[in-house]
C-alpha cells in the first residue's frame, strides 16, 4: 500500500508497472487509486500530486459508476448512432470536469508535465469503466488547460435543452417501434390471408 489521499486508498501495482498502464481509479462502491510502483520516481513531487488530485476527483464524483452506466444504456441502445455520440462528450466533460478542479489547486504547468510524462511512461487501462488520466481527447484538453479555459455555466435553457434530447434519445426507439408495430402486425395478417385463398382456389 502507498497509503490514502486526502481519504482515499492509493495502492501500488506492480502489475501495473509491468504492463505500464497508467494511474487510475478501480471499484465501483469501495474505490481505490491505483497507481504503477515506482511512478513517484517518475514525476516532480507538485506533477505527481496534480496527478492523484486527478483521479481523487473521479473518486469524488463517482465516474466509474456513471461509466459503467452508460456502457450498458450503450450496450442496450447499440442500434441508435446517437447514442454513442453523447457517450463520447460524457467521457471528454468528466475528464474536463476533473481538469478544472485540479488547477483550482495546482498551476497548469506541472499539472499539463504530470499529464505528458503520465503519457509518456504508460499506456490507458483497457477497461473503458476506469477512470484514467489521459482520457478524451488529449490534445484538446492540454490545450484548453494551458489557456486556462473555464467552462460556460450551464443555465436553464440549456438544462431543459440536455434534458429534452435526453427524453428523445431514451424515448425515441421505443416510441418508433410502438407505433410501426401494428402496421407490421396488419401486414402480416393480410398475407396468411393471401396464402389462404390461393390455397382455397387450388
Amino acid at each position: 500500500p502507498a497509503g490514502s489521499f486526502q481519504g482515499v486508498p492509493v495502492l501500488n501495482s506492480r502489475n501495473m508497472r509491468d504492463e505500464r498502464i497508467e494511474p487510475g481509479v478501480f471499484g465501483l462502491w469501495r474505490q481505490s487509486i491505483l497507481i504503477p510502483e515506482g511512478i513517484e520516481g517518475r514525476l516532480s513531487e507538485a506533477q505527481f500530486h496534480a496527478v492523484l488530485t486527478h483521479e481523487w476527483n473521479h473518486v469524488q464524483r463517482r465516474d466509474n459508476l456513471v461509466a459503467a452506466l452508460q456502457m450498458m444504456a450503450e450496450a442496450i441502445f447499440w442500434f441508435y448512432p446517437v447514442v454513442s455520440m453523447i457517450g463520447r462528450r460524457l467521457i471528454e466533460e468528466r475528464e474536463l470536469a476533473c481538469d478544472q478542479a485540479v488547477l483550482e489547486q495546482a498551476g497548469a504547468d506541472d499539472y499539463v508535465e504530470g499529464i505528458l510524462s503520465v503519457c509518456k511512461f504508460y499506456t490507458t487501462s483497457p477497461l473503458s469503466c476506469v477512470a484514467g488520466i489521459s482520457g478524451a481527447d488529449l490534445r484538446a484538453r492540454v490545450e484548453s488547460i494551458l489557456r486556462n479555459e473555464r467552462p460556460r455555466e450551464l443555465g436553464r435553457a440549456r438544462r431543459w435543452a440536455l434534458g429534452m434530447a435526453l427524453s428523445a434519445v431514451v424515448a425515441g426507439p421505443a416510441a418508433v417501434g410502438f407505433f410501426t408495430a401494428p402496421a407490421v402486425f396488419a401486414q402480416q395478417g393480410n398475407s396468411f390471408v393471401g396464402l389462404a385463398t390461393s390455397a382455397e382456389k387450388k
